[in-house]
């Protein structure tokens, strides 16, 4: 079973359609305990963002298992756009 980390505030309904495809571990605050963060990332397959968490090199280092980053919203402020491309990762 996959296991997506969801970092930040998302409504029921998109929660709901998240836990169709594997363990979702959500804590709306997780973005502000950077620690908490990547050890939640130890594991996850899948990371699902807003605009407060930053993904860079030291996260991606953290997330072996990490295929992919979800993105709700607008902008790419938040993002390592050369950490994503080295690592493998895909951005959406």
């Amino acid at each position: 079973m996959s296991v997506v980390v969801v970092s930040e505030f998302l409504p029921d309904a998109a929660l709901g359609l998240l836990r169709t495809a594997g363990h979702v571990r959500f804590e709306p605050d997780l973005h502000a305990r950077r620690d908490a963060l990547l050890a939640a990332l130890e594991s996850a397959e899948a990371l699902v963002v807003r605009n407060q968490t930053r993904v860079d090199a030291a996260l991606l280092g953290s997330a072996p298992r990490l295929k992919v980053v979800g993105r709700v919203g607008v902008g790419l402020d938040n993002f390592d756009l050369e950490a994503l491309e080295a690592s493998g990762v895909t951005l959406t």
